[in-house]
């Protein structure tokens, strides 16, 4: 099991193992509780996410406080190289070297604006149990304000199951948990001067109950490769035909989508459902548009020419993008009526047998029944 690094030490120093309103000799003041609110985020399997920390105070303000912070190891990690920090001393002063310059570190939260200047942060971390400490503070008595504190980032780890919620559950003042001889939870303090029992006064840090409301990081779904290698056929009387490449996604299923225009955005999906084979026939698209008629042809029509995508999804049901370009395809006339050449098919030949031999019968004085 990993082991806490030496800044708790430091934070057991400045912050003590404080019990709301104890304190030696006098009356305990009685502080109003604190909120932190635990912010939310989405990401899919391997993405880095920001997670922010806000307080919310009563009419009393801490000036130091420690979140520790539940989360599942095995599918959520801090990044421990996400941002620069200033290293800073106990009083909140940056730390220099011998040439007078400002000491960084590498670190898996950052201060936000509204935090002054005289407090640091710091954290640690127990990787294996899922359990991360941050702490705010300094030894001065500034009080923290309400809002954004903190930002913290978490790594999803890139076998983590998708589609799915890990929580981020932060451990009240009134709760713990328990790591081998070890109780943890999170804790506020504020120096208050209070009377001393004896007619004396005295300053004293005085804690505050430690409300929590939890987070969450979403974790989404790894997009499954957009298909490539779309074509489209033209001028075949049942439909268009439309084949493409298969993709390396496991478990991949396709659908086709469809647009008089070319633009993806209008596109509407065909069929009823997500397939698994990479080619499909689309017998929705419309005949050819018939403009007009001549002496050669019985109709003069045009096609109607429609642009299509595919998609690709994983088997956790996660879409690709489109396919890149588009391909372009049409139906064509039907040939029923027709023979080879444009000439009369058979039945153009017997509605004009059938005529011809009705004008005969009425000359000769009978109709056919």
């Amino acid at each position: 099991m990993a082991q806490w690094q030496h800044a708790w030490l430091g934070w057991t120093l400045v912050l003590g193992a404080i019990a709301p309103g104890a304190f030696a000799g006098g009356a305990a003041p009685v502080l109003d509780p604190i909120t932190l609110t635990v912010g939310a985020a989405t990401g899919n399997p391997g993405a880095i996410v920001e997670v922010t920390v806000s307080l919310a105070s009563g009419e009393d303000s801490p000036a130091t406080l420690i979140l520790f912070i539940e989360f599942d190891p095995d599918v959520l990690a801090l990044d421990e190289d996400a941002y620069e920090i200033v290293l800073t001393d106990s009083f909140g002063n940056p730390i220099l070297d011998d040439l007078g310059n400002t000491l960084f570190r590498r670190a898996p939260v950052r201060p936000s604006a509204i935090l002054p200047e005289d407090k640091g942060i710091d954290y640690d971390l127990m990787a294996d149990a899922g359990l991360a400490g941050v702490f705010i503070g300094g030894i001065n008595n500034t009080l923290l304000p309400d809002g954004e504190l903190v930002t913290a980032a978490f790594r999803i780890l890139a076998g983590a199951p998708e589609n799915t919620t890990a929580p981020l559950d932060g451990i009240d003042s009134n709760s713990a948990v328990i790591i081998g001889e070890q109780s943890f939870s999170s804790s506020a303090a504020v120096t208050v001067r209070v009377s001393d029992g004896a007619g004396g006064m005295v300053d004293v840090e005085a804690g505050f109950d430690v409300l929590i409301t939890d987070g969450a990081v979403e974790v989404g779904c790894t997009a499954a490769e957009a298909p490539t290698g779309l074509t489209a056929t033209t001028g075949a009387a049942d439909g268009v035909t439309l084949e493409w490449d298969a993709v390396a996604t496991a478990g991949a299923e396709y659908r086709v989508f469809r647009s008089e225009t070319n633009n993806s955005a209008t596109a509407v999906p065909l069929g009823d459902q997500w397939q698994t084979e990479t080619d499909f026939l689309d017998i929705t698209a419309l005949l050819p548009r018939v403009v007009g008629r001549d002496a050669c042809n019985p109709e003069v029509s045009t096609p109607v020419s429609y642009f299509y995508w595919v998609k690709a999804r994983s088997a956790t049901g996660c879409e690709s993008a489109f396919s890149a370009t588009p391909a372009t395809g049409s139906r064509g006339a039907a040939k029923a009526l027709l023979g080879s050449a444009g000439a009369p098919g058979t039945l153009l030949i017997f509605a004009a047998l059938l005529a011809l031999f009705s004008r005969v019968a009425w000359r000769m004085g009978a109709v056919p029944s």
